[in-house]
């Protein structure tokens, strides 16, 4: 007999592809302002797009990611779930005609990067 608090405790694990794959998790919003989640969410749309042109790497879908908007999660989780050997987080604002970026790359955060510019 099905029993549903049994199958709430199965946790899903996607197996890795062969080629590299990525996931870029929804950029948050450090505005404050409601109204540039717009901004946020366009960047990551961006990023992904631009990801997905690479030949040989694998990019996880942008509906996939996006059910982690807003959640705080590990990205060893996201690598688990998704399926995806690295794991792109970041934040954004947008203020004064200016953006900043700040975001992260890979299981251990191999990188991070600030830039400003008139939009």
């Amino acid at each position: 007999m099905w029993n549903p608090e049994e199958s709430l405790m199965v946790e899903k694990e996607v197996k890795l592809p062969d080629e590299p794959s990525i996931a870029v998790l929804p950029f948050e919003n450090m505005s404050g302002d409601p109204e540039q989640e717009y901004f946020s969410d366009g960047l990551t749309e961006e990023i992904i797009t631009g990801l997905s042109k690479l030949p040989h790497l694998f990019v996880i879908a942008r509906n996939s990611t996006f059910t982690y908007k807003g959640k705080a999660v590990k990205v060893q989780q996201v690598s688990r779930e998704m399926g995806a050997k690295y794991i792109l987080e970041g934040k954004c604002a947008k203020c004064w005609g200016a953006s900043a970026d700040n975001s992260a790359a890979g299981r251990w955060n191999h990188w991070a990067t600030s830039l400003g510019r008139s939009l």
